[in-house]
């Protein structure tokens, strides 16, 4: 009885032997897989990075664009009276075209918005 109570200790002592050595096995597969993993992670940032600083770039030329414009509306607007785009009744001077009634705040609003919208179109270019 002695001797296979010995014969299973070494078996056990194997199996133990083996699965020592494939969790090592397994272990160094998976710092090896996570040494990849990390390497994609710490290279993707650096993509969205460059990414999120080209859509900033565009955001930020698109917004001077649309601050420019709004500037020469907001010109055209004082320089007649409140209108870009006047009707058949304004008086002519030697600077301007002057509208002959004074507009709502929201009819200012308005023409801006749509000076604004209508050469937005032709001032940025075809990406």
């Amino acid at each position: 009885m002695l001797k296979q109570l010995d014969g299973n200790k070494g078996q056990v002592t194997l199996f133990v032997l083996v699965g020592v050595v494939l969790f090592i096995i397994f272990l160094a597969l998976l710092a090896v897989y996570e040494g990849r993993i990390v390497g994609l992670l710490k290279n993707k940032p650096l993509e969205e990075v460059a990414f999120s600083q080209a859509v900033e770039n565009v955001r930020s030329y698109i917004q001077s664009t649309i601050d420019g414009l709004a500037e020469e509306g907001v010109i055209i607007l004082g320089r007649q009276g409140g209108l870009i785009n006047l009707k058949e009744d304004y008086i002519m001077t030697d600077y301007s075209n002057i509208s002959n009634y004074l507009p709502e705040k929201e009819v200012l609003n308005r023409e801006l918005s749509n000076y604004v919208s209508q050469n937005l179109k032709n001032n940025l270019p075809a990406f």
